[in-house]
């Protein structure tokens, strides 16, 4: 099965848009969890969020240290 049968380009951004998690241990701002994940600069990966119509600035759960 092709992933592209399933699932449009921007189903695929907007899901690892909400599962992007900081590299740091314990909560931060999704700007931060999307440019982690990336490599953006803290602009670009702000603007991502908005043009996907996600908080930037909304708390998301960090890595845990196990």
């Amino acid at each position: 099965m092709n992933l592209g049968d399933k699932y449009t380009d921007n189903d695929l951004v907007m899901m690892a848009l909400e599962r992007s998690r900081a590299n740091k241990v314990g909560p931060a701002e999704r700007w931060i969890a999307v440019m982690d994940t990336f490599g953006f600069n803290s602009g670009f990966a702000v603007e991502l969020c908005r043009l996907y119509n996600l908080d930037p600035f909304e708390i998301m759960p960090g890595r845990t240290c196990k």
